[in-house]
């Protein structure tokens, strides 16, 4: 019992050794000419690179920063542009490669109104898709407010698939059209699609 004590023990300080020497990957940020810059993060407001020697932080802007890595969360965010937007904004995107997928989370608050009543936060998520880095487009949403019927929006997923007709196939036989769905039939299609 004691020996069986002390190899626990040994086991303990040693996988405590080894993810003491781990270290946690850094946070960047990719330029629009796609260079890679190590830095502090300020949300995806500004960064800091970590060689700075002036240590003052660079207000982000998708004109500059195409993409922000939280390494902390492990959350890539990419400069889009929404439909009838006129600038860019940052979303956090779920899925890469020929297929991008997005997504974008606002939170807003209703007041109680004059009779004080208790005030309700909303969230709203939609989620927009990509192919081949051309203008997104809003796939799905948690509220009545979407892009068109469901079937619309179906047709349009199967479009972007479509030149991988075994997916295509499958996707048409899925009843769900749930995000966990969409992202795993995207995940699929960009592993199958990689290099082509």
């Amino acid at each position: 019992m004691k020996t069986k004590l002390i190899l626990i023990f040994a086991l303990c300080v040693c996988s405590g050794y080894v993810s003491a020497q781990t270290k946690p990957a850094s946070n960047y940020v990719v330029t629009t000419t796609n260079d890679t810059i190590k830095c502090e993060l300020k949300g995806t407001r500004k960064y800091m690179p970590l060689n700075s020697t002036d240590k003052k932080f660079i207000k982000i802007t998708p004109d500059k920063i195409s993409d922000i890595f939280n390494a902390k969360d492990s959350i890539t965010y990419s400069a889009v542009s929404k439909p009838n937007a006129l600038d860019s904004t940052y979303l956090q995107r779920h899925e890469h490669g020929k297929l991008n997928l997005y997504e974008e989370e606002n939170t807003s608050y209703s007041g109680g109104g004059m009779y004080g009543g208790v005030g309700t936060f909303n969230s709203t998520t939609k989620w927009y898709i990509s192919k081949n880095n051309a203008p997104i487009v809003q796939l799905k949403s948690n509220t009545i407010f979407n892009n068109g019927s469901q079937g619309k929006r179906k047709n349009i997923f199967m479009e972007m698939i479509a030149d991988d007709p075994a997916l295509l196939e499958e996707f048409k036989k899925t009843d769900s059209f749930s995000f966990k769905v969409l992202r795993d039939f995207v995940h699929r299609y960009n592993i199958d699609m990689a290099g082509k």
